[in-house]
């Protein structure tokens, strides 16, 4: 336990504290923070925390947000429209989890009807798919309503109203204050697996994420390129072949 009683300041302590809490050694943590370990004024803009991104092998944040249910529209009505999703809510499922800026706009239907389209293919693969942005569930409901290509969407839109999951994710755009185009790919046990950002105005290739987690699936090493069905590397066999032609030009 960290206290005052171990005669460190505040400042040390958040770090510390933060160090604990994610993992990173305590160096790290007082990195991220903007501190040196001692204590600063606070006014001092050195002292504000800097915001880290979370990648691969880091747990993902826990979440309770309001959705937009993906029953048919013509099953939906005001007391099923909206559901709460948390990290328990596919528990024991792998996630692939896509955030957007904003409903109504142009680009993010693209991808939120191409990431329908392998919703199949995804829950073969014993993967849940959502879709998350800043707008409230209220927004989610009335573009899926209007919005052709959305109609028939098969998987929930997740609201981050209050911006606190994009944040805790270091995903949150400084300059829009809206959630960036990151995907995600995480595993039964809550570990993120991959994680992809795109530019604000650039789609992704939900055909890339289904490989991607393909390859994850595996267990094994993937090469470049590497599409399921196809064989993956054994380090034995490469090893012994490249023995045998060192053997053979020596």
């Amino acid at each position: 336990m960290i206290t005052k009683q171990n005669n460190l300041d505040e400042a040390t302590i958040r770090c510390l504290m933060e160090a604990q809490e994610t993992r990173l050694s305590p160096d790290q943590a007082k990195i991220d923070c903007g501190c040196s370990g001692k204590s600063k004024n606070k006014n001092n803009n050195n002292n504000k925390r800097r915001i880290v991104m979370l990648g691969v092998g880091s747990k993902f944040p826990n979440f309770n947000l309001k959705a937009v249910s993906e029953r048919p529209i013509q099953d939906i009505n005001i007391d099923n429209v909206f559901i709460n999703i948390d990290n328990n809510t596919y528990k024991g499922k792998w996630k692939v989890i896509f955030f957007y800026p904003k409903d109504f706009t142009f680009v993010c239907p693209t991808e939120i009807s191409a990431f329908g389209e392998l919703n199949n293919d995804f829950s073969d693969r014993d993967a849940q798919i959502l879709g998350v942005s800043v707008d409230s569930e209220h927004a989610h409901w009335a573009w899926r309503r209007e919005q052709k290509e959305l109609k028939e969407l098969p998987f929930p839109l997740v609201s981050d109203l209050n911006r606190q999951l994009s944040t805790d994710l270091g995903i949150l755009d400084k300059s829009e204050g809206v959630s960036q185009r990151a995907t995600y790919v995480v595993d039964p046990e809550d570990k993120i697996r991959f994680v992809m950002v795109n530019d604000l105005d650039v789609g992704r290739n939900p055909k890339e994420v289904l490989r991607v987690l393909d390859a994850l699936q595996t267990d094994e090493l993937c090469p470049c390129n590497w599409k399921k069905g196809e064989e993956t590397i054994d380090v034995n066999v490469v090893t012994a072949k490249n023995e045998k032609q060192n053997a053979v030009s020596n």
